[in-house]
């Protein structure tokens, strides 16, 4: 995972100070790092198309 990457539980903890994967959810890593590696595979043979040029109209 990247170190980037939260999970926040916004009912029970509105301000996001608190990691829900890391205050005993660890279900969430593994739910999300299936998710994520099935969407690497995909990106292979779908790229995403390239960002907008907002600068260049």
């Amino acid at each position: 995972m990247l170190d980037s990457e939260r999970t926040y539980n916004i009912g029970a903890d509105p301000r996001e100070i608190q990691d829900a994967a890391f205050s005993g959810n660890a279900w969430v890593i593994v739910m999300y790092s299936q998710i994520v590696a099935q969407y690497q595979v995909t990106v292979k043979d779908y790229p995403n198309p390239p960002a907008s040029n907002l600068t260049k109209l």
